[in-house]
């Protein structure tokens, strides 16, 4: 499984490597737009490798084929765990199950392709709510400092002579 991860990971640097030299050998006649372009499709090509390699993790038994498929295209609520701890997302997993389910169009239901990608840039904005809320409350605490320096000045300058 490592293995695959790894492998998995290491196509993924090797497209965007090469994607990011073709996009540098472009000549200044192309237009900006056709470079997102390149750059989006290689996202979306590195995005839709991971999601169906977790898409594969669990294939059901007793399944007609045409059932098989479908199953094999969706990403259910332990497969996208597993991604997030694969990928060492900075959540609580009750955090992570909630960007599941807000996710899918129907609560627990498999995400296909575009709400994975949707859950991405839910999961990105939680992670960054928590990083915002550590910073706040840094700020807060040196705020207080400042406050209570600033309310003995004495006090400061004596530290300061000494």
């Amino acid at each position: 499984m490592q293995k695959i991860l790894e492998s998995l990971r290491n196509k993924l640097q090797n497209m965007m490597q090469r994607g990011g030299t073709q996009l540098k050998n472009q000549s200044p006649a192309h237009e900006r737009h056709s470079q997102i372009l390149d750059i989006s499709e290689l996202r979306r090509r590195g995005l839709q490798e991971i999601f169906n390699f977790y898409s594969r993790q669990h294939i059901p038994q007793n399944r007609k084929f045409e059932e098989l498929e479908e199953a094999m295209s969706q990403i259910d609520l332990g497969e996208f765990m597993k991604f997030c701890k694969d990928f060492e997302i900075p959540l609580p997993k009750l955090k992570i199950q909630e960007v599941f389910k807000k996710s899918c169009v129907m609560g627990h239901k498999p995400l296909k392709y575009e709400q994975f990608d949707g859950s991405l840039t839910r999961l990105a904005v939680e992670i960054n709510k928590v990083k915002l809320q550590e910073i706040n409350q840094k700020l807060k605490i040196i705020d207080n400092q400042i406050r209570m320096n600033m309310q003995n000045p004495r006090e400061q300058k004596q530290r300061f002579k000494n």
